[in-house]
């Protein structure tokens, strides 16, 4: 049954012998370690393009912001929900020559229940599409413009959510005469 050493000795005793032998570091993970398994990094990445690549003063473009999340996970919808404390994902742009038209524009999201948050969100599954319309003005010397931003959001599996998290983009416009 027991060891012939712990025999005569107290239960109460030989739970805490026992719970003093295993190493706290060996039972959880360090905060680092958990952070780190939980970086939104690992879900999500993005990718910024332009259309068209090229164009002249005076005219528009769209920026398209193309976001892959892994399976198991989402991000919120830019739209944010009445209720509640603010998950929307949000867009911020770097500054830059262009002139950004009207609001962003994502594709359709779903309505469903998030575990996390206990309560129905809208969300993005396995993708997202984020675009909007930037006017390039007039006049802008001819060359090759960078823009970028940051997006700003939480990845969740329905378990648990990372803390709020950036991903930077960042793409170039030619501009014409």
């Amino acid at each position: 049954m027991f060891p012939k050493a712990l025999r005569g000795l107290s239960p109460c005793f030989i739970f805490i012998f026992l719970a003093a032998s295993f190493s706290p570091a060996a039972a959880f993970q360090s905060f680092d370690e958990f952070i780190k398994s939980g970086s939104a990094d690992r879900h999500v990445r993005i990718q910024a393009t332009v259309d068209p690549p090229q164009a002249a003063s005076g005219s528009s473009f769209k920026l398209i912001l193309s976001i892959s999340i892994d399976e198991g996970w989402h991000i919120y919808s830019l739209n944010e929900p009445s209720e509640g404390e603010p998950v929307a994902s949000r867009i911020q742009m770097a500054e830059s020559p262009f002139l950004a038209q009207g609001k962003w524009s994502e594709q359709e999201s779903q309505v469903t229940f998030d575990g996390v948050l206990e309560r129905v969100v809208q969300m993005h599954l396995k993708s997202a599409e984020f675009v909007r319309n930037f006017l390039i003005p007039d006049p802008l010397a001819p060359g090759t413009y960078p823009i970028s931003g940051t997006l700003v959001f939480r990845a969740c599996d329905n378990r648990v959510c990372t803390l709020p998290h950036e991903l930077t983009f960042r793409t170039l416009v030619q501009v014409d005469e």
